[in-house]
């Protein structure tokens, strides 16, 4: 859908004429949206309860339109884009008790990925936390107790399968962990175990070392896996949907895998959206700062006519005064009966005074005068071409 552009007083009409839910169906956007609109644009709106008011015959003030403020905008542009109305989440096909994710006692057919990181998991040992680790490009990030492993490869397998499913396929690279695409955008997940910490045990060993002095080695705690597993979507920051899933009391992360992918959805569409948001907000600034420029464009040349006006009032304020100033000296030398041939020095001096003052003076044309060259600065050796080089 195409955008809206509106005058102020054409948006503020039309609120004032018709329910501002109606409007927002025509223009396909959101109630909130539209009020966005209007007090971004310094528009007034009607109070909750006003068409209820009027249909009933009572006498409602109507609130006038504010004058434009120096520097606003006439134009007020609504997007649909952006002031849509929110879109319904997607009903998952795991919405009942009989289309809910199964988790199988075993694995079966396990996917490409879930065999690989069942291959990695048995060839390691745990590290020092008791926790086997497996992570890698093309791959989801596990960390698990021994005892967990089966388990958390199932939960996995269960979830993979799903997603595929319902048409969100894998995403693998090179350089990058295995990714669900989600209707476009791109989510990984990590499963880990947690553990229980706990003084340690000497060994019978441990015991010998530490009464021979060598017991620097010997590590202060022992962490035993508990057996409680994590799910954690990496969703990135503001996000709306839920990104971590624990074993709880009751239900066990095999129950919270429909949970799991309403997640994926929500935080999808709320992807799509920012992303529409932070388009419209970079076209916003775009355009005020557009808007900036002309102004300050503007600002330029209204300030240098205005220079230029500044300039030539006081250069023809100076030449009224010179003229003045030269009549009043003519007066004076002609009473005292000088010479005011213009041959004369006092003749050239007044003659070359008025064309000085016929210079200055914006409104009177001159000869040309050595002052309005630009004045020469005296040349360095270096500076000059010489003709014999």
């Amino acid at each position: 859908m195409s955008r809206h552009s509106f005058t102020r007083q054409e948006l503020y009409d039309r609120v004032w004429v018709e329910p501002m839910s109606k409007i927002c169906k025509d223009l396909g956007v959101s109630d909130r949206g539209l009020a966005k609109a209007c007090a971004r644009a310094n528009i007034p709106v009607p109070p909750r309860g006003y068409w209820a008011r009027k249909d009933a015959g009572q006498e409602v003030p109507v609130a006038p339109l504010p004058p434009l403020k120096t520097g606003e905008r006439d134009q007020v542009i609504i997007d649909p884009q952006v002031f849509a109305c929110p879109p319904q989440a997607p009903k998952p096909l795991e919405a009942t008790p009989e289309e809910r994710i199964p988790v199988p006692a075993e694995l079966h057919k396990p996917h490409p990925i879930t065999v690989t990181l069942r291959q990695q998991l048995k060839s390691k040992n745990p590290d020092d936390y008791n926790m086997l680790l497996s992570s890698g490009p093309g791959l989801f990030a596990l960390r698990l107790g021994p005892d967990s492993v089966d388990r958390g490869l199932r939960i996995l397998d269960a979830l993979i399968k799903a997603c595929i499913h319902r048409g969100f396929p894998l995403h693998l690279k090179a350089d990058k962990p295995a990714q669900f695409d989600v209707n476009g955008e791109l989510f990984t997940i990590s499963i880990e175990d947690s553990s229980q910490r706990s003084a340690h045990r000497l060994t019978d060993q441990e015991k010998r070392d530490k009464a021979r002095g060598h017991g620097w080695g010997i590590p202060l705690y022992d962490y035993i896996p508990r057996g409680k597993l994590t799910l954690k979507i990496d969703h990135g920051f503001n996000q709306p949907s839920r990104g971590t899933f624990t074993d709880g009391a009751k239900l066990k992360l095999e129950d919270l895998l429909h949970e799991i992918l309403v997640s994926l959805l929500e935080n999808s569409n709320a992807r799509k959206a920012e992303k529409v948001r932070q388009k419209n907000r970079e076209q916003r600034l775009a355009e005020e700062n557009a808007r900036r420029a002309e102004v300050r464009k503007q600002q330029d040349l209204e300030s240098k006519k205005l220079k230029k006006l500044e300039t030539d009032a006081r250069d023809w304020t100076l030449a009224m005064h010179m003229r003045g100033y030269l009549a009043d000296l003519e007066t004076k030398k002609s009473e005292e009966g000088a010479d005011l041939s213009p041959e004369g020095e006092l003749g050239q001096y007044l003659t070359w005074a008025r064309q000085q003052a016929d210079r200055l003076d914006p409104l009177t044309s001159s000869p040309a005068s050595v002052l309005d060259e630009e004045r020469p600065e005296e040349l360095k050796y270096w500076q000059v071409r010489w003709e014999d080089d």
